[in-house]
């Protein structure tokens, strides 16, 4: 067993005593005011020299960056734009007529899709394929109500149709604003609302992957200066909007 010298266990003794003086000043200082200062910002009334008035604590201090910005720049832009704009997307599902065994015509589930409110009466754009063959055309609104439409007009050659319902007197109805794809640049950050597999106003985030791209849409047509983008769009998306992230 190793002996210590009368002197070293003095040494010892004073070196603990200091460090628990020391520790002691730390917790009351952090008990105080949420934070660690050192020993030597603490005045004779046990306050830091930062805090001018007795009692007061300096909360923010204390606060993360996490606390303040929860979500980055970009998070920002993507919840804005989406809780302005969501409620201007709606579920469009359509009735088709069929024949049944006896060669009689019956009505059918149709296809869906999404459509956008473009003005405050109730007339939607959405696109062509979504409607066509529809006997029937229901518009479901953000809130779950569900009314008939009324096709307005259809351009077969760019996939477009504007139908309309009649919204009950007393509602305002959000729209979504025109937009101007002239100034679109690739790489550009977009985003897609939409009714992907009936799941509705879904949000997904891409960028421009290309600009005056053609695509076949049947045998005879062909819609030219379509933007390309890598933003998921599934069966259900048709007709939705595509936006910047200014939300237009």
């Amino acid at each position: 067993m190793k002996l210590y010298s009368r002197g070293q266990l003095i040494l010892a003794v004073s070196v603990s005593i200091l460090m628990a003086i020391l520790l002691a000043l730390g917790i009351f200082s952090l008990g105080r005011t949420g934070r660690i200062i050192p020993p030597a910002m603490i005045n004779a009334n046990g306050y830091s020299s930062t805090e001018q008035n007795p009692g007061y604590v300096n909360r923010s201090s204390a606060y993360t960056v996490a606390d303040l910005e929860p979500y980055s720049t970009d998070e920002r832009e993507n919840i804005t734009v989406y809780e302005q704009l969501n409620e201007a997307v709606v579920n469009i599902t359509t009735e088709v007529v069929g024949i049944n065994w006896f060669l009689e015509p019956v009505p059918q589930r149709g296809g869906s899709g999404s459509g956008s409110i473009i003005d405050t009466k109730g007339f939607i754009l959405t696109n062509y394929h979504v409607i066509e063959k529809a006997y029937k055309v229901f518009i479901n609104l953000y809130d779950g109500s569900q009314y008939e439409g009324t096709v307005i007009g259809v351009d077969p050659e760019n996939d477009l149709a504007v139908i309309k319902f009649t919204p009950p007197a007393g509602i305002n109805l959000k729209t979504i604003p025109y937009g101007d794809s002239s100034n679109l640049k690739v790489g550009q950050k977009v985003l897609a609302i939409g009714n992907p597999f009936a799941l509705e106003r879904t949000l997904t985030v891409g960028i421009v992957s290309g600009l005056g791209r053609p695509i076949q849409i049947s045998r005879q047509n062909i819609v030219r200066n379509m933007i390309q983008t890598d933003a998921s769009i599934n069966p259900g998306n048709s007709g939705g909007p595509l936006l910047d992230s200014q939300g237009v």
